[in-house]
């Protein structure tokens, strides 16, 4: 069984792992490198010609829709799921559009659960398998993390009474949401363990980088004021930020505003 998958970066070791335990040949490859390496984007275009089924992480930019329209032809002989932020990135699968949402599902909340998950889906109800799959699990998009620990935090109150009172320094990290889901936090456990072995308090923080209403995911700036901020100070003396993403200007709630005024 070969899956030939185009995604994100992030999203390729997870992807590998749960393809690995099910002993499925998953042959990844990057959308950037694909758009700085047009030889080796025919490349893939040929292998796509004899995988069983193609997973296309689809983005609206030239390349994709040259990509696509040179991938077109094989729809008639390979399945092709294509998924995307975008939900008319659906309309461009070879299958139903309820396979390539649900789909779509797995691979945003993340996870190397959800990512086996949705290969034993694929195998289901694109191939014929008879492997049984779960829903997609619903994860937070933010929340207070710590490497000892075993669950992560909804709120500051949580996070303090089990980490203990807080030192005179005190530091916020932003993590991405992604690496803390697929558990790649290699540097980030590094660095919170350098900084207290400093004598410094640390405050880890992971978020998804978009708000996006529908699937509930806050802005980073309403999550910075939940977990970092109180009666209208941040209760960090620094912020050190983790996640690729830009980070917008944070200002406290109104109220908060309009009773510093007061006061």
């Amino acid at each position: 069984m070969k899956i030939i998958s185009i995604t994100w970066n992030s999203y390729i070791p997870t992807l590998l792992k749960a393809a690995d335990e099910l002993g499925i040949e998953l042959e990844a490859h990057y959308t950037k490198l694909l758009e700085e390496n047009p030889e080796e984007a025919e490349k893939v275009l040929l292998a796509c010609e004899n995988a069983d089924a193609v997973f296309l992480y689809y983005i609206s930019n030239p390349f994709w829709e040259e990509f696509y329209e040179k991938l077109e032809p094989l729809k008639t002989r390979v399945p092709v799921i294509c998924v995307g932020s975008d939900p008319s990135a659906f309309t461009l699968s070879s299958v139903k559009l309820e396979i390539a949402a649900t789909c779509f599902s797995y691979i945003i909340y993340g996870g190397q659960e959800n990512f086996g998950n949705m290969l034993r889906y694929l195998l289901k109800e694109v191939l014929g398998s008879e492997l049984e799959a779960k829903p997609p699990e619903k994860i937070p998009w933010d929340g207070l993390y710590h490497p000892d620990a075993k669950e992560p935090f909804s709120n500051i109150k949580e996070y303090l009474n089990w980490y203990g009172p807080l030192k005179d320094k005190i530091v916020g990290l932003i993590i991405s949401r992604t690496s803390w889901v697929n558990n790649e936090l290699e540097i980030e456990k590094a660095l919170i363990e350098k900084l207290e072995n400093l004598g410094l308090s640390v405050v880890p923080v992971f978020a998804y980088s978009v708000k996006d209403e529908e699937l509930g995911s806050r802005g980073m700036d309403e999550v910075i004021v939940d977990y970092l901020i109180e009666n209208g100070r941040p209760i960090i003396d620094c912020l050190v930020k983790l996640s690729p993403f830009l980070l917008q200007a944070v200002k406290p709630k109104r109220e908060i505003h309009h009773a510093q005024q007061k006061a």
